[in-house]
C-alpha cells in the first residue's frame, strides 16, 4: 500500500481513543493537528510528532484543503453531556471557528 504523506487531518479530543487515532494517522504518514479541552492532553501527541494547538480556530488555521476534523470524546461523562447538549454546543463552536477562518456554509450539530 502506498502511503499518502500529503494529508493533514485534525483531531479534537486526544484521550485514549483520540490519541490512538492520532498515532495511527502518523504511523500511516499523515500529519495530525490536535486540540483538546484539557491542554495537558496535548503533551504526549505533540511529543510523538503531531501539531498541538490551543483552540479550534488554531486547528482550522493549520488545516489545508481538503479539510477533515475528527471529534473524539470519551465515554460516559461526556456522553451524558451529549444528552444535555454540551457536545452540540462544542461542535457548533468548532463550526463557528471553521466558518470564521474559511467562510462558507457548514451544518451545525443538532
Amino acid at each position: 500500500m502506498t502511503q499518502n504523506t500529503d494529508m493533514v487531518l485534525g483531531v479534537i479530543g486526544v484521550g485514549r481513543m483520540g490519541g490512538s487515532r492520532v498515532r495511527r494517522l502518523m504511523d500511516d504518514g499523515h500529519t495530525a493537528v490536535v486540540h483538546d479541552i484539557d491542554p495537558s492532553g496535548l503533551a504526549t501527541p505533540a511529543a510523538e510528532g503531531s501539531v498541538g494547538v490551543d483552540s479550534e480556530a488554531d486547528l482550522a488555521a493549520n488545516l489545508s484543503a481538503p479539510r477533515a476534523v475528527w471529534v473524539v470524546v470519551p465515554a460516559e461523562r461526556i456522553t451524558q453531556a451529549v444528552i444535555g447538549g454540551w457536545t452540540a454546543a462544542y461542535a457548533n463552536k468548532v463550526v463557528s471557528a471553521m466558518r470564521a477562518q474559511f467562510g462558507g456554509h457548514h451544518e451545525k450539530a443538532r
